[in-house]
């Protein structure tokens, strides 16, 4: 009865354990020690995707510590353990039906694949020998994809954080709690400097109130504008220019502040490039001489740029809005303006063209203008755009240039000298009337012709000399004397000044030239000169006839200066110059008493300073001729000396003129030359011994080499 009771106990509490399996919502295993399975609820085999045929295969039949999903490591090792006596938990794993089907030797159409979290535990005797072991499963399949997702979207969200190239902060209790890398960069300091730090510390003090209270009032649930430019304060204690995005969040808990950073340094660069350009075109617009103005379909005037509003006297507030027609364009001219207009509208074409404008005053100006229709995309005219220039001074200018081209033919045909042009081989294209009465030929018997052989055989090889190098250097020639032949066969002196004529490109393309005819002023300064020298030579004769002694001194030292002057190359007028002067230098000895002048001994200190006084007198009587040369600057300078040591003023070096130290040279070795009554002639080699020893001292060192050059190399010898 006992036993039969146990019985039933024993079933009724197997039936309740069964139930209680059933009704678990886990899945619940039975193993024995020998690793077979003797019992499982309906959980089991539904996540383990078996279906009821395939139990009986498995039940009874299954060992889990041969084969089976549990086979492979680390899962091996766990479930060893478990039947070890111990408890152990497998972490969630992926349980592939297939696999496990192929490894039980069993067919079947499996389930998908699932993540699966197991518990093994012992159930062991009061001997500790295990009894039976209890698999606990739970699919958490469900769970771990929302893990994998969630994960997947922190890579996805860290990765899109990271790669921004804005600065993202989240500001929480006035503290910086995250920041993205962009952000050190953003903000010039490393992320551990940045973390924990106070906002406010990298905001420039010009801006921390408006951030702070703006800061507040989005925690505090107000609206302030969420996108807004501020200054930072680097980590180097730079300024940037940076716009600010902020919004409020949750944040572990708390309310705080997601800011979005982005460094706009480059586009405050290139906005202000672009200010400086608008401000650069409009100034340009406005200060080009010239006009610009925008004229709408139906005639209002847009714009007009200031130097336009000058010149017309208005004001923009006057000009702009108005009918540019009516207000702007005389009467008489606004049907010819009204055409163009039309046909601009017409062709949507550009235009030139002229027309006169209306200035505030009354006057008018003539304006030329470049213009051109603006289009919309869609092709419709928009406005009208014209750039003018005012032409009303050129037009001016050009009908100036008209009557003084005409003045200028009136002068040129009546022109009593000779006004020529030719081309690079000689051939006059052009002469003026005035040829026939200086030469003879009419101007039709001149052009077309190279007419060099007119020129005298010696003037002909020196233009032929010369014309290579006019030519290539583009320049033409002033006050050069020719001789040409007249008609008659007489020869003409022309005195001929020309410019070269070049093209637009910069090309040589001839000369043109005025040539006056100076045969008769030759003829008078001949006659002139004749007189003078006449009166020259009287003169020095007056002086030798009262000094005996130095008969004939005037005219070698003359001779002498004239060759030295030859000698240093110096222009033909400059040795006439010094011819003079020395033919007249001793001219002022003729207030000098005779007595002291032929005194056989020597002087006193008073006779000599009386002697010396010869150079002043000379000045005082030669300054009031009009000499072409500097005849009485000369004569009172050729006893001074290159070292100071002469008279009468006692000049130094280059403030002595240089025809007066040619001339003290050539004085000097006369006079030590020739006899005097105080004492013996002393011979040339004595006096060129002096000039040898003193060059550069007491004698200009150019003329002194020159003077010594003549007598030892060239064999000159002092005229008897």
């Amino acid at each position: 009865m006992n036993r039969e009771r146990g019985r039933d106990d024993f079933a009724l509490a197997d039936a309740r354990l069964r139930q209680m399996m059933e009704q678990s919502p886990l899945a619940i295993a039975v193993y024995a020690p020998d690793g077979l399975m003797h019992s499982a609820n309906s959980e089991l085999w539904r996540i383990l995707g078996i279906s009821g045929s395939v139990v009986d295969c498995i039940l009874g039949k299954h060992n889990v510590l041969q084969q089976g999903q549990f086979s492979t490591p680390p899962l091996r090792g766990l479930v060893d353990e478990a039947f070890a006596g111990r408890a152990v938990t497998l972490q969630p794993f992926l349980y592939r039906p297939q696999q496990t089907l192929t490894e039980m030797g069993l067919d079947g159409t499996p389930s998908r694949e699932r993540w699966i979290s197991a518990r093994f535990y012992p159930i062991v005797d009061r001997a500790g020998l295990v009894q039976d072991v209890v698999l606990l499963a739970e699919d958490v399949t469900e769970r771990v994809q929302a893990e994998q997702a969630h994960r997947a979207s922190e890579n996805r969200y860290k990765t899109l954080v990271e790669s921004s190239t804005d600065g993202i902060l989240i500001v929480q209790d006035g503290r910086i709690r995250f920041a993205n890398s962009a952000s050190s960069s953003v903000l010039g300091c490393l992320p551990q400097e940045l973390l924990d730090s106070p906002f406010l510390r990298f905001v420039s003090p010009a801006f921390r109130d408006v951030v702070e209270r703006r800061h507040e009032e989005r925690l505090g649930g107000g609206s302030p504008p969420p996108v807004y430019e501020i200054e930072v304060l680097r980590g180097d204690e730079s300024l940037l220019p940076v716009e600010i995005n902020a919004v409020a969040i949750d944040y572990e808990g708390s309310r705080a502040t997601l800011v979005f950073i982005r460094d706009i340094s480059s586009r405050k660069q290139a906005e202000a490039e672009l200010d400086s350009e608008r401000t650069f075109s409009t100034s340009l617009i406005d200060s080009t001489p010239a006009f610009f103005v925008a004229i709408d379909k139906d005639g209002k005037t847009l714009m007009m740029n200031a130097s336009m509003l000058s010149a017309l006297g208005y004001t923009a507030d006057e000009a702009l809005e108005t009918d540019y027609v009516a207000t702007f364009v005389p009467e008489a001219d606004r049907e010819e303006l009204g055409q163009v207009f039309s046909r601009i509208m017409e062709d949507r074409a550009s235009t030139v063209n002229q027309n006169r404008l209306l200035c505030k005053n009354g006057e008018t100006l003539l304006v030329e203008w470049h213009g051109a229709p603006v289009l919309s995309e869609a092709g419709v005219m928009k406005y009208f755009f014209g750039v003018g220039i005012d032409i009303t001074d050129r037009e001016r200018t050009q009908e100036a240039l008209r009557q003084k081209q005409q003045e200028t033919q009136a002068v040129v045909a009546t022109s009593r000298d000779w006004i020529w042009a030719i081309d690079q081989d000689g051939v006059h294209t052009y002469s003026n009337p005035a040829v026939e009465a200086i030469l003879g030929y009419s101007p039709a018997e001149l052009i077309g012709q190279s007419n060099f052989e007119l020129l005298h055989p010696e003037d002909r090889a020196e233009v032929d000399a010369q014309l290579p190098r006019w030519i290539s250097e583009q320049k033409g020639w002033r006050d050069l004397v020719l001789r040409w032949r007249h008609r008659d066969g007489s020869w003409r002196w022309l005195e001929s000044n020309a410019v070269a004529i070049t093209d637009t490109s910069g090309s040589l393309v001839g000369f043109r030239g005025v040539d006056r005819d100076i045969t008769e002023r030759l003829e008078s300064e001949q006659r002139i000169r004749g007189a003078l020298e006449g009166a020259i030579q009287a003169i020095a004769g007056t002086i030798e006839t009262r000094d005996p002694y130095t008969a004939g001194h005037q005219e070698r030292v003359t001779d002498l200066a004239v060759a030295i002057a030859q000698r240093l190359d110096l222009p033909d007028e400059q040795i006439e110059g010094i011819r003079v002067a020395a033919a007249l230098h001793d001219i002022g000895k003729i207030s000098t008493p005779a007595e002291i002048l032929s005194k056989p001994g020597k002087l006193t200190e008073l006779e000599y300073k009386i002697i010396q006084e010869h150079p002043k007198i000379a000045f005082t009587i030669l300054k009031g001729i009009a000499f072409p040369w500097p005849v009485a600057d000369i004569v009172v300078q050729h006893h001074e000396r290159i070292d100071g040591s002469g008279y009468p003023e006692g000049l130094k070096g280059d403030d002595i003129l240089l025809e007066a130290r040619i001339l003290a040279v050539a004085d000097t070795v006369e006079a030590m030359a020739a006899h005097r009554p105080y004492r013996a002639a002393q011979g040339i080699e004595a006096a060129l011994d002096v000039i040898r020893k003193e060059r550069g001292t007491t004698y200009d060192e150019d003329a002194a080499d020159a003077c010594l050059e003549l007598f030892e190399r060239n064999g000159y010898e002092l005229p008897e």
